[in-house]
């Protein structure tokens, strides 16, 4: 009988070892509970684009109005205003500032890196003076400063430079009343001085590439709409407009080629009218040759060169033409995809509105498709 009570003692499980199970078992139920219940927060956090606060409207032209609903979008796009060194620009260079120009310092000058420019572009505005690009931020205070626009001869340069220097939508909505297709008319017969009063001094924001109401990429300005409507009408294609016709992806390449393209001032046929419209060279297509044969076909030069005599054309800044016949065109790989990398911030994915070169983040931006190192790429 004590052999068998013993047996039984040594069989059971002490007091204590209970009390560790329990103990345990609380601890680990606790955690996979709260693990539970941070996964489905970070599910619903991540499953909502944003959290209005302000209500937006098509008047809403200050970047700041929207910084409520979109602090990391803001944040990125109030970073513009520091300059970021690349190998090309690598650093800002001294200005003297007057009371026509302002700036200490500004990008520097490629015609001082170039010389050879001085001949190339002589009799042009651009032999003037012709810099370094800075941030978004810029866009506006720097055109308004540059030699191109001060020392411009007769009227001046004119108000359809704002197109891509100022916040677009302000200015047009003043112009026409609300109306703004016939803003835009009306700007595109105004000088550069006359046009800018109407500017309030606001950079690029948010509101030149989104739509107020449900944030989805909208183009604002009109020399797009009309070159792609060319262009698509030229392949068959009629009444073909971008906004409703072109898939987000493109619109992901194409909310940047409202700028960032080769364009010229088409003018009236009246030189007492100071009528300039910006206007794309796409009616035959996207590539140098097409551009070539569309000037041909109108039978346009930008200017005449002063040591030559030669009529000229000057391309301006052809990124979205060259992009749109390369390898990462062809794999659906866009300008927001290098320049506006997703980063997640907790749960959440958004895109980097600070919009820069994308060497300042290889592994971000090439490496979210290369897996070679940082140093090779």
């Amino acid at each position: 009988m004590t052999e068998l009570t013993d047996y039984k003692v040594r069989k059971g499980v002490p007091i204590w070892a209970l009390i560790l199970i329990v103990g345990a078992a609380a601890v680990i139920t606790g955690v996979i509970t709260a693990l539970i219940a941070n996964v489905a927060e970070n599910k619903g956090e991540a499953s909502v684009t944003y959290i209005q606060y302000d209500v937006l409207t098509s008047t809403s032209y200050d970047p700041v109005e929207w910084s409520q609903n979109f602090p990391r979008q803001y944040k990125g796009w109030a970073a513009t205003e520091t300059f970021k060194p690349t190998a090309h620009a690598p650093a800002l260079v001294p200005h003297e500032a007057s009371d026509v120009d302002p700036r200490t310092e500004t990008a520097s000058s490629k015609l001082v890196e170039d010389p050879r420019l001085l001949t190339l572009w002589a009799g042009n505005i651009f032999s003037k003076d012709y810099r370094h690009l800075r941030g978004h931020w810029y866009a506006y205070t720097d055109q308004n400063y540059t030699l191109r626009v001060l020392e411009a001869p007769g009227k001046g340069q004119p108000a359809a430079c704002l197109n891509c220097h100022a916040s677009l939508p302000g200015i047009v909505d003043a112009l026409g009343n609300g109306d703004r297709e016939a803003g835009w008319s009306a700007m595109n017969l105004l000088t550069y001085a006359e046009g800018k009063e109407y500017a309030d001094d606001r950079p690029l924001g948010c509101i030149d590439c989104h739509n107020p109401e449900n944030m989805e990429l909208t183009i604002t300005r009109p020399a797009l709409v009309n070159a792609m409507a060319a262009m698509k009408a030229e392949q068959g294609i009629a009444n073909y407009d971008v906004n409703r016709d072109a898939s987000v992806n493109e619109m992901r390449a194409l909310i940047c080629a409202q700028c960032h393209v080769e364009y010229y001032f088409a003018p009236d046929p009246d030189p007492d009218i100071f009528l300039r419209v910006v206007t794309f060279p796409w009616k035959y297509g996207l590539d140098i040759d097409d551009s070539w044969d569309y000037y041909q076909e109108i039978n346009f030069a930008d200017f005449t060169n002063t040591k030559t005599g030669a009529r000229q054309l000057k391309a301006q800044h052809p990124e979205y033409e060259i992009w749109s016949t390369s390898i990462h065109a062809a794999n659906g790989v866009t300008c927001a995809d290098c320049h506006m990398p997703y980063q997640r911030v907790g749960s959440q994915k958004t895109s980097n509105h600070e919009i820069m070169s994308p060497m300042a983040n290889i592994s971000g931006t090439c490496g979210a498709c290369h897996t070679a190192s940082d140093q090779v790429l």
